[in-house]
């Protein structure tokens, strides 16, 4: 999770990095095991610390989920998700 958004996304290991930047640590707001259709279901508690100060703004999520054949890091990113955080 960031405050940020990349316009256009940008490659980044073995996928598309379309939030944060860089150099930044993305929050990680869970951890989830997708079904055999690959979807994944990811319930939010917006009272975790990750979305400590949140209420009022705007946040980006995005998943990075292991895929072994994808290329070297063994990873990739699902798209990105744009989440308005109401008080």
């Amino acid at each position: 999770m960031s405050g940020r958004k990349l316009l256009p996304c940008q490659s980044y290991e073995d996928g598309q990095l379309c939030v944060g930047t860089f150099g930044d640590r993305l929050k990680p707001i869970g951890f989830a095991t997708a079904n055999g259709a690959g979807q994944v279901l990811l319930p939010l508690n917006l009272l975790s610390p990750a979305f400590a100060g949140a209420a009022g703004t705007v946040k980006y999520i995005q998943f990075r989920y292991g895929d072994a054949s994808g290329g070297p890091f063994g990873y990739n990113y699902s798209n990105a998700l744009e989440v308005h955080i109401c008080d």
